[in-house]
């Protein structure tokens, strides 16, 4: 601990325990780096110092915004190159990161390949914030042992360490105590609290728990390009949908008849099937932008968001569903008034390509939504050679990473070059093309709104040829047939509990097997569901299994009272002639919104499971 520092800084340590009023003026230096610690100030500011004093006078200080998340000492020991050209010139370094360093990818942390070898003493000692002191401070008097808290957010604030540790607060606080101390990796750069505010669905998920949102950053969020800084809004976009600005429409498919099929509940009398007339076109978009996490797209200063306008006028569809893009992308904002802005460039694309297909959307990270609503449109888009293969294929990472997705991937791309985005990236297209949306189930929906049935829909012509030519490229016809014939679905406890121990000792009587399909691969899952004739099974995208079944199914799942009208499986089972029933499940303390859905432990009543078993004996 630098003791000599707190004693030549004790007045300031003082001021900030006493919460006096200190000056807002920046340095030179501290304006340079403060640019330097945020992408949106780097694009908007360069190296204008006046504009960085004064944006934090007026905004950053209120806002939160860190003076020295950027480091030029570590930035330097990072690069002989840079070492060589400006010695131990922090100024010259923080100019270069920005001018050069960040659109080169140049990093300013300590990495774990580097870490060890780092000489402390070798460059000029960089900023010191008060808060850093004082977390110091409270190290000393504790030991300098980092509470688990502390050794969470030390974690998320370091990329070697996500990648090193994951979770490991154990291995964290060693890390700390014998190198991380001496070789100054920061403990606080990852603000959870700024973390939660940047995303709607975290504030969901979480509400206000910082710890479990730190966790999320480590486990997923670092992984997606989420980010932990003050988002700037960046520039307005009007909103629009797809109709209103293509530059070419083509007719997909003559099959319009579209679907929407509500729960069948046990005991209560099953609600009508809803057929609408939906049209399916494709449409191609000149010069535009594209990301695999929304099926909207980017065109000048528009936002063209996908396009509920297809279904008839009386079918009403609360569009704010269409953007749920806004809630896990960093590329956006929206006010409470609805206006949306985007920090996206046309100059920041990562590639400029001359076609691509867009096979993304709200969710496409999700089996069910990617399976069933993204790679549908490639299937339409191959039966019609309706484009060259020359075009690119836009997809999301996990279509690389997961080798389920990247084997159904590879049923349906052919020879086509495919670009794997991840979370904030995105593609300049010369053209652009985009399905219209013929199966739906809403990704989010806002604050206060349970599903509905006019918020689902689904093609069952298509969906049929789509399921037969999936089966018929695993060769399904020729499944083994010495798998079990009734299935019970497992889900693992990571998210939610229920009383699934006892559920799958009564299915056991009645003959069926309970199974983790996500243990297999998408060939020996679409096998043990190929000749399967029951399967029963908590609601979730594992049902998306039912496209792999040869025979006419009977299904038993379970729903809480709040989604008595969640259409998605009803859909597709009555889509592709199966037979879905559902239960109630009773929550063990009150739903309050959607995303707590995903989350709540439940139970099921043991005696309505067996009941409605065996009315599908």
């Amino acid at each position: 601990m630098n003791l000599n520092f707190i004693n030549q800084n004790f007045s300031k340590i003082l001021d900030k325990f006493k919460f006096k009023k200190f000056d807002l003026c920046l340095t030179d230096i501290q304006a340079l780096i403060y640019i330097a610690s945020y992408p949106d100030l780097i694009r908007d500011l360069g190296i204008d110092i006046n504009a960085a004093k004064t944006h934090y006078a007026k905004y950053g200080k209120a806002e939160g915004r860190s003076l020295n998340i950027f480091n030029p000492k570590i930035y330097l020991g990072n690069y002989l190159d840079l070492q060589m050209e400006f010695g131990s010139d922090t100024v010259a370094a923080t100019k270069h990161f920005i001018k050069h360093g960040f659109n080169e990818g140049r990093i300013y942390y300590l990495t774990y390949e580097n870490n060890r070898s780092y000489n402390e003493n070798s460059l000029l000692l960089p900023l010191v914030k008060l808060e850093d002191l004082i977390l110091e401070i409270k190290l000393f008097f504790n030991n300098g042992l980092l509470t688990d808290t502390q050794a969470l957010i030390y974690i998320a604030s370091h990329p070697s360490l996500i990648k090193a540790f994951g979770t490991d607060i154990d291995s964290a606080k060693t890390h700390y105590s014998k190198y991380g101390k001496s070789e100054g990796f920061g403990l606080n750069i990852f603000n959870p609290k700024i973390y939660l505010e940047n995303y709607l669905d975290l504030q969901r998920e979480f509400g206000s728990d910082q710890e479990a949102a730190t966790k999320h950053f480590i486990e997923y969020g670092y992984r997606e390009g989420r980010d932990f800084s003050n988002i700037k809004k960046g520039r307005p976009l009007l909103l629009f949908s797809y109709r209103k600005h293509f530059d070419e429409e083509i007719s997909l498919s003559d099959k319009k008849d579209s679907i929407t099929a509500s729960p069948i509940f046990f005991n209560i009398k099953p609600n009508n099937i809803y057929n609408v007339k939906s049209k399916v076109s494709l449409f191609c978009f000149n010069n535009s932008l594209a990301c695999a996490y929304t099926s909207g797209i980017i065109k000048v200063r528009s936002f063209l968001k996908r396009d509920y306008l297809l279904i008839p006028d009386h079918i009403s569809v609360n569009n704010n569903s269409d953007f749920s893009f806004l809630d896990v992308s960093g590329l956006f904002s929206t006010t409470k008034s609805g206006l949306t802005f985007s920090t996206i460039r046309y100059k920041h694309a990562i590639k400029v390509v001359d076609k691509a297909i867009l096979i993304g959307g709200p969710g496409s990270s999700n089996w069910y939504h990617f399976i069933l609503e993204c790679l549908p449109k490639l299937f339409l888009i191959n039966i019609n050679h309706s484009i060259d293969s020359e075009a690119y294929i836009i997809v999301p990472e996990i279509c690389k990473l997961n080798n389920s997705f990247k084997d159904a991937l590879s049923i349906f791309s052919g020879n086509r070059k495919i670009l794997f985005l991840k979370q904030n990236e995105y593609v300049r297209c010369r053209k652009l093309y985009c399905v219209s949306e013929f199966n739906i189930t809403p990704f989010n929906l806002p604050e206060g709104t349970w599903p509905r049935i006019e918020h689902f829909l689904i093609n069952p012509s298509i969906i049929k040829d789509y399921a037969n030519s999936f089966r018929k490229s695993l060769n399904l016809i020729k499944a083994p047939d010495n798998h079990p014939k009734k299935l019970f679905l497992m889900r693992d406890k990571t998210r939610r509990t229920f009383n699934q121990d006892q559920l799958i000792d009564i299915s056991k009587k009645y003959g069926y097997s309970p199974i983790f399909l996500e243990d297999y691969s998408l060939r020996e899952q679409a096998e043990r569901i190929a000749n399967a004739t029951h399967i029963v099974g908590a609601s979730g995208a594992a049902w998306t299994s039912m496209i792999f079944a040869n025979n006419s199914l009977k299904c038993l799942s379970w729903l809480p009272r709040e989604y008595s009208e969640f259409s998605t499986y009803s859909s597709i089972a009555a889509a592709l002639g199966h037979y879905l029933l559902f239960i109630e499940y009773y929550p063990d303390s009150k739903i309050k919104n959607t995303a707590q859905v995903y989350s709540q432990s439940y139970k099921l009543s043991t005696k309505e499971f067996e009941q409605a078993l065996k009315t599908l004996e």
